[in-house]
């Protein structure tokens, strides 16, 4: 009996040659599958750790504009000098540095805004979550 011959008779007796995927096959596309899923999980956990700190730079920002508005709503001209304070703000400690310093310009001042969480500052590192810079004239005719 040929080859020919014999799938001849198991077509004609019902059964037909089973076509599918081998198990090598399947464990291949199984693989591929769990490194889909593994960086597709660490993108998303890149994602979230980002998304932590935006949120710290977003809260220490506002602290940073308040205290800087603080100062340039002042009905005096500041004086040169730095002060610093802790400030709880979403239930989270908050060291506010303030610093009045002079420029090249005897009526202009600049005034930095220091913010970085409490936690950090214990740790002694030098992290600042913001900095921001603003500058206050004195505009009184002399």
């Amino acid at each position: 009996m040929t080859c020919r011959t014999r799938t001849k008779l198991l077509q004609l007796c019902g059964v037909a040659r089973q076509r599918g995927f081998t198990l090598i096959e399947v464990m291949v596309a199984l693989a591929v599958l769990a490194l889909s899923g593994i960086a597709l999980l660490s993108s998303v956990g890149y994602a979230t750790s980002d998304l932590g700190k935006l949120n710290e730079k977003v809260a220490a920002l506002g602290i940073a504009e308040y205290a800087i508005n603080t100062v340039l709503l002042q009905s005096e001209f500041p004086e040169v000098g730095s002060d610093e304070e802790i400030i709880t703000v979403a239930n989270r400690d908050w060291s506010v540095e303030v610093t009045v310093s002079e420029t090249a310009n005897e009526k202009v001042l600049r005034i930095d805004a220091l913010v970085r969480p409490q936690d950090v500052i214990l740790q002694r590192s030098e992290h600042a979550t913001v900095l921001l810079s603003a500058f206050r004239t004195d505009m009184e005719p002399e």
